[in-house]
């Protein structure tokens, strides 16, 4: 019962139900702004812009020092999260049940920013079964995920790299893209995080696939075999307002 009005309140007020991430009135100044303060922390974690090293959860990279000084400059910093072959190179932020929209709007440095900050749903953990990370479509910009907002279409899937996890307790983990889809801004299945066990958390991903718009060769064996899964949601389209929004699920 605890659960039902959870996801129902969550629903309702549009935090669990990707209603948020639409972009296309944002004054090109304060995109520029936000550009520019990501690039500069991105700077100094040089190895963090690359592939992190081929391990699924082992010691950190050369990077670690580096990445854990920024990711002390905030108290809900998970991580830093990179998506290979794109430009998604950013800090990662876990979300508070007491203030769920607050990285919407919020930068890593908890400035008010329409970029927001990459953020982890409050309802889940960079340690659960499943990982459910929002990020911005910001219009024409490459900024947050909006490189990714097309990823349901098959040939910029295709082209889509690992979605790599540097932890701020110093692991990596590495997730391999399996599919990608375009839901409505309600999609239930997705809000779903943690089962009694592995093959139950397997069987919901089937699900997944079957409803999938495009998915990876090695598809059903990754799913067969998962221990976790990563899922990056953003807007389908750049003008705001709209129903559509784009997953793309990883796993490892």
């Amino acid at each position: 019962m605890i659960r039902t009005t959870r996801r129902a309140f969550l629903t309702s007020c549009g935090v669990a139900s990707l209603l948020w991430i639409g972009s296309a009135g944002i004054e090109s100044a304060q995109r520029l702004a936000s550009q520019l303060a990501y690039r500069q922390l991105q700077s100094k974690t040089p190895a963090a812009a690359n592939a992190m090293p081929r391990s699924t959860s082992t010691a950190t990279s050369a990077s670690s020092k580096e990445i854990a000084n920024l990711l002390d400059q905030n108290k809900d910093a998970a991580g830093w999260l990179v998506v290979e072959n794109t430009v998604v190179s950013y800090p990662l932020v876990q979300a508070s049940p007491k203030n769920k929209d607050w990285y919407l709007h919020h930068n890593f440095w908890n400035q008010k920013d329409v970029a927001g900050c990459p953020f982890i749903d409050d309802r889940c953990t960079v340690s659960s079964q499943h990982v459910l990370v929002f990020g911005h479509h910001l219009g024409s910009t490459n900024l947050m995920f909006s490189s990714l907002a097309s990823a349901w279409k098959s040939n910029v899937f295709q082209a889509l790299g690992s979605a790599n996890i540097e932890t701020v307790d110093n692991l990596i983990f590495r997730f391999k893209p399996i599919c990608a889809l375009r839901v409505e801004k309600n999609y239930e299945l997705v809000q779903r995080f943690e089962w009694p066990d592995a093959d139950e958390m397997r069987s919901w991903l089937s699900l997944i696939l079957d409803q999938a718009e495009t998915k990876a060769q090695t598809a059903q064996e990754d799913a067969h075999k998962a221990r976790q899964v990563l899922t990056l949601a953003t807007c389908s389209n750049a003008v705001a307002g709209q129903q559509e929004r784009t997953l793309i699920v990883f796993s490892r």
